[in-house]
């Protein structure tokens, strides 16, 4: 609560407020404040009568008129029809019926899914009293004992929505009833003349969009209405008296009223339902609102709820002004209030605010200045509105919300890489594009040493090394080695050997993933491919002349500065060895010996590329046979 004194500034608010200073003219404010919502909801086997309902600033009981007994047709609560709360289409799926008949009882009662209302009905429904005239705003503690400080009602209205399902003849009506001294209420059903309709004036215009004239409109209601729900605004200054307009402002007693009216004709209708009843006052001021607050990501603004140390955060508030306009002193100067955020109570953020509002209310969004996490800890941020407490509102009590956050210590996500390959005496890297042949012989192990990388600075994390044929980091299947994976990390390097010999030949890739406790998996790839290619050891001559003219094999291959091609010739002939590219171009020639028999020759390239060669065997002009070979630099 705050504290006041008599020689504050805002005294002479409150003075001004309340009319008992008269200086230079105020604006007209508009700060409604519900004093009830309804909506009907609980068991309507069970639903309270008479009893107040929790949670509204004006908490008075439902009465329905005549109290019943269980056959008696009265007011109660259904849910087959019913208006949906778009906020909250899962709640609030009852409404009010003229003909429900199930109020204190704890089984049975009427439907409207099955029941139609019945002949000969008048029956009532209440909602009451609250006050017209002044409202508390909040306690004066600086008194003893502390007072309670009110301020004059400007203005009050209700609204509600309905559906009257009814033959003409049968009618439902909304009035209301006030009473300056007394707190009993009038009866609905014989005192008529103390329960007035209230009235809105509409324009009538003819074919040609031409005004006419106003006409009064009546809170009532008789014959079939379409299927759509009605909105109601019942306005405490338009009330009907036998033609004449009066006002419930300024009552200290105020009651809402339901009144349904059936003739003797049974119609089979549903009749009258009355759904989402609200209550507001207006007491003249503006009305700052903390709504809610929050804590997000600077970089980002994604909503946090366990920042790290080190991390970057703003602070955000939702704030709502209700009045009319810019609020102005008595000197028409914009009135400025002060809004503050303190972390783990220490002012962190402030900055001055217009009180402007729109025709009711209007919404804000307020953001801190970049706030950075200094330690481990919790953190509770509180924001105030109006922290000099230099206005007066209509209510001191939501000018301020709190959020708080745990803040620990990063936890880094590890690291990984794969690093080289040993590759002809020595680690190669695999971090530059580029292609290894790696040779080996099929269905024997051979075994590549690989060193990898992996580092965790918090936990001993968990990791992967995968061969695959395509190159999506964290495919295929775990390398063939001697690690039982998954694996862990000593924040080092790791030395896998990988064995080839049971691997299809072709391009491999190598990729690795790491994963702790606390973050996303972490994938590296190799940059350079591996391809592995299939190597077969020389044949032996078994003395006998070759049985056809061929190249029979080829060792090794591929080779890096000279290839053997085993040659066989069935008889004599002019035979000689043409090495081609993929293009088809001579790049070589070898003359063989022309007698029939075995021979072995090599070739050693000289100023060709790396790359796929063709090695033709020609005798007497005639190719013979041809091999493909890979020459490796």
């Amino acid at each position: 609560m705050k504290r006041w004194s008599l020689g504050s500034s805002r005294m002479m608010w409150l003075a001004l407020a309340l009319g008992f200073v008269l200086t230079t003219a105020i604006p007209a404010l508009a700060a409604w404040k519900y004093v009830m919502q309804e909506n009907f909801e609980n068991d309507p086997r069970t639903w309270t009568w008479r009893q107040p309902r929790q949670g509204w600033t004006n908490s008075q009981p439902w009465v329905v008129v005549p109290w019943p007994q269980v056959t008696q047709p009265h007011w109660g609560i259904q849910n087959y029809i019913y208006r949906v709360d778009p906020s909250y289409p899962e709640r609030y799926i009852q409404a009010a019926w003229c003909d429900a008949s199930n109020s204190n009882v704890t089984t049975g009662g009427r439907d409207p899914e099955f029941d139609r209302y019945r002949v000969n009905m008048h029956t009532h429904m209440r909602w009451g009293p609250f006050a017209t005239d002044s409202l508390t705003i909040m306690e004066d503690t600086t008194t003893i004992p502390p007072t309670n400080v009110r301020v004059r009602v400007r203005d009050a209205r209700a609204s509600f929505e309905w559906i009257n399902r009814v033959a003409v003849g049968d009618t439902f009506f909304w009035e209301v009833a006030f009473s300056a001294t007394s707190p009993s209420p009038p009866n609905p059903l014989t005192a008529r003349d103390q329960w007035y309709q209230p009235v809105r004036t509409f324009p009538v215009f003819d074919t040609a969009g031409v005004w006419v004239r106003d006409t009064l409109v009546r809170g009532f209601h008789c014959g079939r209405a379409d299927t759509y729900w009605q909105f109601a605004l019942m306005k405490m200054d338009s009330l009907d008296s036998a033609g004449t307009i009066i006002s419930a402002l300024g009552k200290r007693y105020v009651w809402l009223g339901w009144r349904f009216k059936s003739n003797a004709i049974n119609d089979s209708l549903r009749g009258a339902f009355v759904d989402n009843v609200k209550v507001s006052i207006d007491d003249g001021l503006f009305d700052h609102n903390a709504v809610r607050c929050a804590t997000y990501r600077a970089r980002d603004t994604v909503w946090i709820t366990y920042p790290q140390v080190g991390d970057t955060l703003l602070f955000h508030l939702q704030h709502k002004i209700a009045g009319n306009g810019l609020l102005r002193d008595s000197l028409g100067n914009a009135v400025r209030t002060r809004a503050q955020c303190l972390v783990n109570n220490q002012a962190f953020f402030s900055t001055q605010l217009d009180v402007n509002a729109g025709e009711e209310e209007t919404t804000y969004n307020l953001y801190s200045t970049p706030f950075i996490v200094p330690i481990e800890g919790p953190y509770e941020v509180t924001w105030q509105l109006d922290a000099d407490n230099t206005l007066l509102e209509s209510s001191e009590t939501n000018n301020s919300c709190m959020t708080a956050f745990g803040a620990v210590t990063p936890n880094y996500p590890p690291t990984t890489s794969v690093d080289s390959i040993w590759y002809n005496g020595t680690f190669r890297s695999l971090s530059i594009p580029d292609t290894i042949y790696v040779q080996r012989q099929l269905g024997r192990h051979t075994n590549i040493p690989l060193i990898v990388s992996n580092g965790d600075e918090d936990d001993s994390a968990s990791w992967f090394l995968f061969n695959s044929t395509d190159s999506f980091p964290g495919s295929g299947s775990p390398v063939m080695s001697n690690r039982v994976w998954p694996s862990y990390e000593h924040d080092g390097i790791d030395t896998v050997q990988w064995n080839i010999g049971f691997l299809a030949d072709g391009f491999w890739y190598l990729s690795t993933v790491i994963q702790d406790l606390y973050n996303e998996p972490v994938y590296a790839m190799s940059r350079t491919v591996i391809a592995i290619v299939q190597v077969d050891a020389p044949e032996a001559s078994d003395g006998l002349l070759p049985t056809e003219t061929s190249i029979t094999n080829a060792y090794p291959n591929p080779f890096n500065n000279a290839i053997q091609l085993r040659i066989g010739l069935v008889k004599d002939g002019n035979a000689q060895l043409t090495l081609h590219d993929i293009t088809g171009r001579q790049v070589d020639h070898i003359v063989l010996d022309q007698r029939a028999g075995w021979q072995t020759v090599t070739w050693q390239p000289r100023h060709i590329a790396t790359g796929v060669y063709f090695a033709r065997l020609q005798v007497n002009g005639n190719v013979m046979s041809t091999v493909k070979v890979m020459y490796l630099k």
